[in-house]
């Protein structure tokens, strides 16, 4: 239930996209819309798949656990689940949204100026279900579930309890992997890449991403 709620959400965030792409580049796409969103979402849709199936295989033998949808699957009291998660998150938003808010003024000018120009619900619609869903069972149900697996397993040993120091290590690399991906995107974006764009792109993605996976 979960991936089809997923995919019927992720399909809607990019028809607004494509919808809004001629306007935002002032381009025309290259091929028939629904061939953009087939493929897009086939790729994207098993990726999420081996990610949501690396995060069930491997997460509860490195004590990681996903308390509401452990919740669900129980048929147990979801709202009991859910009240601790409450203040972390809530602090981690906030600590996030400050952040993201001061880095906004060092916003490299070659950014600011070829930023593309969508519809501000589209874009919020998207952020919301991809940005906040997708890339955190990417990045964190997914990625940091393997670098953590593979750091207990290989360096620790198959201890029954994995080190704080691994889950550090392993929210590090992630946040640094997850951010390393969006430098491709700046390259595109601008041209070209300078020391500021992609100390801009690092820093922001790499601490929010530390400090969401910390919270959790």
């Amino acid at each position: 239930m979960f991936l089809v709620d997923w995919l019927r959400h992720y399909l809607l965030c990019k028809i607004c996209f494509l919808f809004d792409l001629e306007l935002a580049f002032n381009k025309t796409l290259s091929f028939p819309l629904w061939v953009i969103l087939l493929i897009q979402l086939l790729q994207s849709g098993a990726i999420v798949a081996i990610s949501v199936w690396i995060g069930m295989t491997l997460s509860s033998k490195v004590n990681l656990h996903s308390p509401c949808f452990e919740a669900i699957a129980n048929k147990s009291k979801f709202v009991e689940r859910l009240r601790p998660q409450l203040k972390p998150g809530f602090t981690a938003g906030f600590i996030v949204g400050v952040f993201l808010i001061v880095i906004n003024y060092a916003t490299p000018s070659e950014l600011i100026a070829n930023a593309p120009q969508f519809n501000p619900m589209y874009r919020i619609f998207a952020e919301v279900f991809y940005g906040g869903i997708t890339e955190e069972i990417l990045m964190r149900w997914g990625l940091m579930t393997l670098i953590f697996w593979i750091l207990w397993r290989f360096i620790q040993g198959n201890q029954n309890h994995p080190s704080h120091l691994l889950a550090w290590i392993s929210i590090v690399l992630s946040s640094l992997l997850f951010a390393l991906g969006h430098i491709p995107a700046a390259n595109a974006l601008v041209g070209h890449l300078t020391v500021h764009i992609v100390a801009y792109v690092m820093i922001g993605n790499t601490v929010a991403g530390i400090v969401i996976s910390d919270m959790d």
